[in-house]
């Protein structure tokens, strides 16, 4: 396991109620490992990195920091959740030059994280 966000990585996995979400530099996307077997999180960009998980109390919204980089541009950062439920992605917070440590709440209803320019 290892990421490459922000050209250092850190953050490559988190583990919680007996799920382990994690990024593989072999393999495109978020992987997801449990009794159910291993999965990839629907919703997650083959050409995309990952770091920085957390996942909603109830266990439906896995978010992470998504960083995408394309040819000739400055790579764009982003906060994303994954319905784990319904399947998809959404995008929660773009458009700043960095983002990290998305974090629900302990009720589970709100997310902080950190973002500048």
């Amino acid at each position: 396991m290892r990421t490459l966000v922000h050209e250092y990585g850190g953050g490559e996995f988190l583990v919680r109620d007996g799920e382990l979400f994690h990024v593989d530099l072999n393999q495109p996307g978020v992987q997801r490992s449990g009794s159910a077997g291993r999965r990839a999180v629907p919703g997650t960009l083959s050409l995309a990195r990952y770091a920085d998980f957390d996942l909603s109390r109830r266990g439906r919204w896995l978010v992470a920091v998504e960083e995408e980089h394309r040819e000739g541009r400055e790579a764009e950062n982003r906060i994303v959740a994954f319905d784990l439920e319904a399947g998809g992605r959404r995008v929660v917070a773009a458009g700043h030059d960095f983002v990290s440590n998305p974090r629900f709440s302990p009720r589970g209803d709100r997310l902080a994280y950190l973002a500048w320019d």
